[in-house]
């Protein structure tokens, strides 16, 4: 069965270049889809020094956090003709992520949600979209290089 699904999938994507109709039951056409045209846009890294933290002395020092964000979404075929708005532009995801990290806030939780929210309002034909902030040097007991939250949003497809 596994054969058939890989022998399958060479057909469409050999058959979708062609641009020959293809016909197969919609599951399969959704995954066909998804694993053929998905498009992945990240940014890693991304350094910023906050006042988010639960403590009164978080919000009054700060500290540095790093900030990864990872969008995929089906481009079709709408990358041949070399626009910006056919894909997600990181620069705006930068300026995103950059405008919620200025609002101080007690959870990290609360900011990736945030920062999640603006990416799918600005960019609705997102699929998903999966957000890291990692504070470093987190107020604890002992020595800590960083905590972390990941939130991942999934579009629904229904």
């Amino acid at each position: 069965m596994r054969e058939n699904f890989f022998e399958n999938l060479l057909s469409v994507s050999q058959k979708i270049t062609n641009e020959v109709p293809v016909n197969f039951n919609p599951i399969q056409n959704q995954i066909i889809r998804l694993l053929l045209v998905m498009v992945k846009v990240a940014l890693e890294g991304a350094e910023f020094f906050a006042y988010h933290g639960f403590y009164p002395e978080e919000q009054l020092l700060g500290t540095r956090f790093f900030v990864d964000v990872k969008v995929n979404f089906n481009a079709k075929n709408a990358l041949n003709d070399d626009r910006i708005d056919n894909t997600v532009n990181y620069e705006v995801l930068y300026s995103i992520v950059q405008t919620e990290m200025r609002h101080p806030r007690k959870l990290i939780e609360t900011v990736v949600q945030a920062i999640i929210n603006k990416i799918v309002s600005e960019f609705p034909f997102v699929n998903e979209v999966v957000v890291t902030i990692k504070k470093m040097n987190p107020p604890f007991n002992g020595p800590v290089n960083n905590s972390a939250v990941t939130i991942s949003y999934l579009k629904d497809q229904n």
